[in-house]
């Protein structure tokens, strides 16, 4: 559908709508095309001229539109110019995003530089007086044109006057630049390359400012109202239903603030991330918590850990730090999902613990607050499986545990 209609409107609107104009005696015959118009003996010096703008090679359009000075005022009628520009457009915004491999960069340039010289021949026809160069506003569309869409500054300052050894037009391409990034910006706040990023939904894009629909928002509007958090010691059940229920990245981690006057509430200690979570039930670091100890977080001995479980440390630490690179990094939304949770196969692992009546509390999840890394549970010397500690957070370090 884009293919036909680009073909109706390059090959009918210049067919009704181009002008015939005589080609200037200084220049040669290479660029312009006749099309519909007559010709004179055997040499082509008649050409139409919304025709030579859409066929002529891109770069010799440019070249032709930026050449257009004080004295060239037969090169194309201000009507083939204005046709030219709006018909471009609409085929460019027609095209952008289709399946067939295309650029933006060059249609960006001659739809700026068409614009700027139509504006450019209208100020020339009401100001005949004024010394108004088509040229310099082609100049200048073409880079406004540029900036809006590409969100580029000091580079694409470098390549408009590298590109065209405009040196002495170097304040106006500035201001041009400056002018269509704030235009831009307030019309939508994303660059063309940035909003393709984002709406493939593959790569989110920070942006350095804040969408505008949070300019007047203040933190408890967008903040939800039930926290969802753990203790510091919590079934791996819980766990599990709060990673599949939620698509939270950080949980909060709370301490009695008397274990046996629990009417005084709790304080917040520390947060653990989601991918902590997730790799800490990935490499099964369980361990068996008696319930009475459940609401303790007493300092253990640190004569109880040995070479290994410091290793295991050292590794989990590592792997807390890279977890991203090696687990979807290019999709890290994934992480949020409930089936990155179900292939962990936890559901199996747990049905095959057997918990007998007196014995410890199987499943248990340990978050910890704020505890150096030697500290363990009172319950730990009790127990085959060993007690993991995880990544650190706001100086201190969590850990998850099970039976």
């Amino acid at each position: 559908v884009v293919t036909l209609i680009s073909i109706a409107v390059i090959f009918v609107m210049p067919y009704f709508l181009g002008h015939c104009l005589q080609v200037p005696d200084e220049e040669s015959d290479d660029f312009w095309f006749s099309y519909t118009c007559p010709q004179q003996g055997s040499n082509t010096n008649v050409y139409n001229d919304l025709a030579t703008l859409f066929f002529s090679v891109p770069h010799r359009t440019i070249q032709r539109l930026l050449k257009l000075g004080h004295d060239s005022e037969f090169f194309f009628s201000v009507r083939s110019l204005g046709i030219h520009t709006a018909s471009f457009l609409l085929l460019f915004i027609l095209a952008h995003g289709i399946a067939t491999p295309g650029g933006i960069f060059m249609p960006s340039i001659i739809v700026g530089a068409s614009f700027g010289a139509f504006l450019g021949s209208i100020f020339k026809t009401l100001f005949p007086r004024a010394n108004i160069q088509p040229g310099l506003h082609a100049l200048v569309g073409a880079t406004s044109m540029l900036g809006g869409l590409f969100r580029s500054t000091v580079s694409l300052v470098v390549i408009m006057v590298e590109g065209t050894g405009g040196i002495d037009f170097i304040l106006p391409i500035i201001m041009a630049i400056v002018v269509s990034n704030w235009v831009a910006h307030h019309l939508h706040q994303a660059g063309a390359y940035e909003a393709d990023l984002e709406r493939s939904g593959n790569v989110h894009f920070l942006q350095s400012e804040a969408p505008h629909e949070l300019i007047s928002l203040s933190a408890t509007d967008i903040m939800s109202p039930n926290v969802i958090g753990f203790g510091e010691v919590v079934p791996v059940e819980d766990v599990l239903k709060v990673l599949k229920d939620t698509r939270h990245n950080g949980f909060p981690i709370y301490k009695w603030i008397n274990p046996e006057d629990p009417g005084r509430g709790r304080k917040m200690v520390g947060l653990i991330l989601r991918h902590q979570l997730l790799l800490l039930l990935e490499q099964r670091a369980f361990v068996r918590v008696d319930p009475d100890n459940l609401g303790h977080s007493g300092p253990l001995k640190e004569s109880y850990i040995g070479t290994k479980v410091m290793q295991r440390l050292q590794f989990l630490e590592h792997a807390m730090r890279v977890y991203h690179h090696c687990h979807n990094p290019h999709r890290r939304d994934l992480s949020s999902m409930p089936e990155t949770v179900d292939a962990l196969r936890l559901d199996d692992y747990l049905s095959t613990q057997s918990v007998t009546e007196g014995d410890v509390k199987s499943k248990i999840a340990d978050l910890a607050g704020e505890v150096v890394s030697s500290d363990h549970r009172p319950s730990i010397k009790k127990l085959t499986l060993t007690l993991i500690v995880a990544g650190k957070c706001y100086g201190g370090e969590f850990k998850i545990c099970s039976s």
